[in-house]
């Protein structure tokens, strides 16, 4: 398929959109389909600016073509993904659910000048995934936590596996993840060891406080069988302490 080819079906696609008098979003996500999902914000917008899908049919799909489009706070303005999300109300994979109300505690990787972004998860492993480049077209980066009020958590998707909450960022304070941090993510030994990981190999020649190490170890043994993750962090934490039994800072 040539690009022209491409260029016509979006077009196509976009000109149905506006002959139409209403659409559904199951309609409106037919057409994107035609044209390309980077094409899903773009005819949202036009959709709810011209009047063409009710506000529950927005909030249907919504969470859906956020999470599809790649990059999607480049696709639209966050003043526009304002509105939209304000339209749609919150949502959960598409469905209307209350607001939630407690702060949540979420994570992101990203390279630092993209760490304001809207996609966020609550899995460390997931932002840890992205933050080592280990996603297609994702560049190697940081981690970065922000503990988000109700207020901020437009919609939830966990379509993708990702566990993903899109967070308006706006006055938020984000941060690069620190030991402390990673200790006190929620999740399993497994999770906190991946992060210990994560620090030790982007940050080297900075250990982890003693305490931390050995709160770390703990986890391992009681683990059980650990896999390679485990396998390694128990090698850092090795490495860590002949370092510094070698120093002689035993503090």
């Amino acid at each position: 398929m040539t690009i022209r080819t491409v260029c016509n079906l979006a077009e196509n696609a976009h000109a149905i959109l506006f002959a139409a008098d209403k659409v559904t979003g199951s309609e409106l996500q037919l057409l994107i389909g035609m044209a390309g999902r980077d094409y899903g914000p773009l005819f949202l917008s036009d959709a709810d600016e011209h009047g063409k899908i009710t506000p529950a049919e927005t909030a249907s799909v919504i969470g859906d073509i956020w999470s599809m489009a790649e990059y999607p706070d480049r696709k639209l303005g966050h003043d526009e993904w304002r509105r939209l999300f304000a339209v749609a109300g919150f949502t959960i994979d598409g469905a209307p659910h209350p607001q939630p109300t407690e702060t949540a505690r979420l994570y992101r990787g990203s390279v630092p000048e993209r760490r304001a972004d809207w996609s966020w998860t609550s899995s460390i492993d997931v932002a840890l995934r992205y933050a080592r480049g280990h996603v297609t077209g994702r560049t190697r980066g940081g981690l970065w936590v922000c503990d988000v009020p109700p207020a901020h958590m437009l919609a939830i998707n966990t379509g993708r596996g990702e566990d993903e909450t899109v967070v308006d960022t706006r006055g938020l304070d984000i941060r690069e993840v620190t030991d402390e941090d990673a200790a006190r993510a929620a999740g399993s030994p497994l999770k906190v060891a991946h992060a210990l990981a994560y620090l030790e190999n982007s940050k080297t020649g900075e250990a982890a406080p003693d305490e931390f190490i050995d709160c770390i170890a703990a986890m391992v043994l009681d683990h059980g069988d650990p896999d390679t993750v485990l396998r390694h962090v128990v090698q850092i934490i090795a490495r860590e302490k002949a370092t510094r039994a070698a120093k002689g800072d035993h503090a």
